[in-house]
């Protein structure tokens, strides 16, 4: 496989001497994970005259073609960003070069939050402490995260005890409803408010520091700041943590945080789908094989009245939600592929969160112009009721986003089909029919060009994506739908 990189007008020499070091370490675990992998590094005119290396070449910017031919572009100026978008070449940028003031306010930020959490946690230190429990697991990422993560409860449970998790309150009903059976306490935290409100932070970081356990086990693979303070907090005699990766975290942060563990976990490089990873931890950890099977009992949730919706039959349901606009497939597209589907005899069952419900309800306006066969849910269901409505759902069609993974283990035997703009190919999307099948990605057309190019790209060199999400055609998802339904039961 080939991969063609240009160093933008931005980049100086001591960028570019770091980058083709850094490429070179990733080169190599990619390629450890059975895939071969030639990169080929361009740069300016300007840069090209002070080297000396027969593995760079020089590029031509006049030339518009030459652009073309590119996979990737690192540090480019306003103008070859410009071209970027319009050509749709994933890219990357530093906000030490385009926000230089924001860069330095972030810096300050930083360093009066650890001001804050180390007087915080001594002052902790001196008040009346709990009384010491078995095990406490932090999980203070997403919810998909959360649910490629969950099935490892039990077993970790079985070890330990009963678990206190301190978990994202996004996922906190999910938890609760489908894993209570494993769980001492949910302790739930904000993440997005810890690292915005000094009040929020102080106080919930002043409880965590009265917490005593014998083990604390941070699983996730790329550690950020809110689970390594959290971490570092709680009061714990053995601390046990991934090796993992340093996508979330600058080297000299996870250098400082890693001394908060007692035990870091090896793991493989290169890029592995996130349950199997998960898998790998738990197994190094309790030093044995362990891959239990990607599931969600429905029949262990119970449900209150207002999570229970009678909904027409057959129903699909469209997820519209994502956690960035960027992600987010336009309402047009939902409309041409939701005007098939009632052509084919089914009613649009949408969902998403309460920043969705306005263009939920222009959806359902559109669609129902003619027959009344689209329902707006946006906003109006919790993660159990969703679950809920995905499992008696004919199939799914949803943004790249936490309810693909969650109707993933509902059912593996519903089509779910996931409008995917680029970000960490492989590691999230798509499933590996390993673990589920009837799983159909529908990937943006610089995706589909190279995939395992794009798959080192996305991991390794950008992030977020800056692929535009709507250069996927609505005709393309129903093309998919179409063909994978016929050759299924599911077709009405």
């Amino acid at each position: 496989m080939q991969l063609k990189l240009l160093c933008g007008n931005l980049c100086e020499k001591k960028h570019l001497r770091d980058f083709c070091f850094d490429s070179k370490q990733i080169q190599e675990r990619f390629q450890s994970s059975n895939a071969s992998l030639e990169l080929i590094i361009f740069v300016p005119k300007q840069l090209f005259k002070s080297l000396d290396s027969p593995q760079i070449q020089e590029f031509d910017q006049k030339d518009m073609s030459a652009y073309k031919t590119l996979d990737f572009i690192y540090l480019p100026d306003k103008n070859q960003e410009r071209i970027a978008n319009d050509l749709q070449i994933p890219y990357f940028t530093s906000s030490r070069h385009t926000k230089i003031h924001k860069f330095i306010l972030k810096m300050c930020k930083r360093l009066v939050f650890g001001l804050l959490d180390f007087v915080t946690m001594k002052l902790a230190y001196f008040c009346t402490k709990h009384k010491r429990e078995n095990l406490v697991i932090v999980r203070t990422d997403a919810i998909g995260d959360y649910v490629l993560f969950r099935n490892f409860l039990p077993i970790l449970s079985q070890q330990y005890g009963k678990i206190t998790l301190i978990g994202n309150s996004a996922f906190l009903d999910l938890a609760l409803g489908f894993d209570k059976a494993y769980l001492q306490k949910f302790i739930p935290l904000h993440p997005k408010e810890f690292e915005r409100n000094v009040l929020y932070r102080i106080k919930t970081l002043y409880k965590l520091s009265t917490l005593r356990f014998h083990t604390l086990i941070n699983p996730i693979f790329s550690r950020d700041r809110v689970s390594e303070v959290v971490s570092r907090a709680i009061n714990a005699k053995e601390k046990i943590a991934s090796i993992g990766d340093k996508s979330n975290l600058d080297t000299i942060e996870y250098n400082r945080f890693s001394q908060t563990y007692t035990l870091q976990i090896g793991c493989e490089s290169g890029v592995m789908f996130e349950f199997e990873r998960n898998a790998e931890f738990v197994s190094n950890l309790l030093q044995r094989p362990i891959l239990p099977h990607f599931s969600m009992d429905i029949q262990t949730c119970e449900f209150t009245s207002d999570e229970i919706f009678s909904l027409p039959s057959p129903y699909v349901v469209f997820f519209i939600g994502a956690s960035a606009p960027w992600r987010k497939w336009s309402i047009q597209n939902f409309y041409e592929v939701g005007l098939w589907h009632i052509k084919q005899g089914f009613y649009i069952v949408i969902c998403g969160g309460k920043e969705d419900s306005q263009n939920g309800e222009t959806l359902v306006n559109m669609l129902n112009t003619t027959q009344k066969k689209a329902i707006n849910l946006c906003g109006k269901t919790s993660l159990r009721a969703l679950a809920r409505i995905v499992y008696n759902g004919n199939h799914l069609l949803s943004n790249e986003t936490s309810c693909p993974h969650i109707a993933a283990c509902l059912r593996h035997d519903i089509n779910i089909y996931v409008v995917y703009n680029g970000n960490h190919l492989y590691r999230f999307i798509p499933y590996p029919k390993r673990i589920r099948d009837k799983y159909y990605a529908i990937f943006h057309p610089i995706i589909e060009k190279n995939l395992l190019a794009y798959g080192f790209i996305s991991n390794y060199l950008q992030n977020p994506s800056k692929l535009d999400i709507n250069c996927i055609s609505a005709q393309s998802v129903i093309d998919l739908i179409s063909t994978t339904l016929k050759n299924s039961k599911d077709y009405v």
